[in-house]
């Protein structure tokens, strides 16, 4: 475990002189809580006869000035001319990465810190409009309104559960989203009896398209669930794939169809929301009023 010979690059990392390091056991380099450790791993590779052996690990060094670095440490055993067995090791500091590393967990985990507090306070907004909805529930229309200001606060608390959850804090698993979406949307609308198909391809959105992404299709959704269906039910489909740099989104149902004319003079929030929604994603959105209504939109992916 003595040193017999060592570079410039060792003197750098260590503080050491070469001659200060020659003759110098290895073991006085560990941190106090790494010393018990290190020596017993040091005698287990040193026992260990077998050339291929490699030993590969992080290990905390003190200075020569009495300050802790972190270290990868890369050693292996060889055998020189004489028959004598030396372990050559290769080393480098890495106390800067690994600083950084905690600095990134750290802001990880305060960044879905934010997006819990978020998605919190959202679900008090949501609660509160819930429990005023239940004292004007004899009033059809208003309670339809509070119903619908609900559904899109959950669109936007969806989007910060999420994250709080995900590893990935840049960007929406919109196959999870939609499906998680729109599942919520027919539990509020289930005495319509409508059927939901879905063929979602798996991909990923940033979280400002995702947001605006999600209130459109909750808007589209909840329209056809209050207005494309008798008393029968129906069905409503999406479809989601991504090519060429787009997001192509198709939302149908099998319902009475609409007046388009009607529709794109309409001055009601739902229809005024997917119109300036659209403009902020920069997206294009045609509309099919045969054989039910549908809602082809196209979306480019930033």
């Amino acid at each position: 475990g003595y040193i017999v010979s060592a570079n410039k690059k060792a003197e750098e990392i260590t503080g050491y002189s070469k001659e200060e390091l020659i003759n110098f056991h290895v073991t006085k380099f560990y941190a106090p809580e790494f010393k018990n450790e290190g020596e017993k791993i040091l005698k287990e590779f040193f026992d260990n006869e077998d050339y291929d052996s490699k030993l590969e690990l992080e290990v905390p060094l003190t200075h020569k000035s009495g300050r802790t670095i972190k270290a990868d440490i890369k050693s292996t055993l060889m055998e020189s001319e004489d028959g004598k067995t030396y372990k050559v090791a290769c080393f480098e500091d890495c106390t800067e990465r690994i600083n950084l590393e905690q600095t990134i967990r750290e802001k990880e985990n305060l960044i879905k810190e934010v997006h819990h507090r978020v998605k919190n306070n959202l679900q008090v907004v949501s609660g509160l409009l819930y429990l005023q909805a239940e004292k004007i529930k004899n009033d059809k229309v208003i309670y339809e309104l509070f119903q619908e200001s609900i559904n899109r606060i959950n669109t936007m608390s969806m989007i910060h559960e999420k994250l709080y959850r995900a590893q990935d804090l840049q960007s929406i698993n919109m196959k999870d989203y939609i499906a998680h979406l729109t599942q919520n949307i027919l539990k509020t609308y289930s005495k319509y009896n409508i059927l939901l198909k879905m063929e979602l391809q798996d991909l990923k959105l940033g979280i400002d398209q995702a947001i605006l992404c999600g209130l459109i299709i909750n808007e589209i959704v909840s329209n056809s669930c209050k207005h494309a269906f008798s008393s029968n039910g129906g069905q409503i489909s999406i479809k989601m794939s991504n090519g060429d740099e787009f997001l192509k989104i198709l939302i149908s149902d099998n319902g009475i169809g609409m007046d388009l004319d009607k529709y794109r003079n309409s001055t009601s929030l739902g229809s005024q929301l997917i119109a300036n929604l659209t403009k902020q994603l920069d997206a294009a959105v045609d509309i099919n009023v045969e054989n039910g209504t549908s809602y082809f939109i196209k979306i480019r992916i930033h």
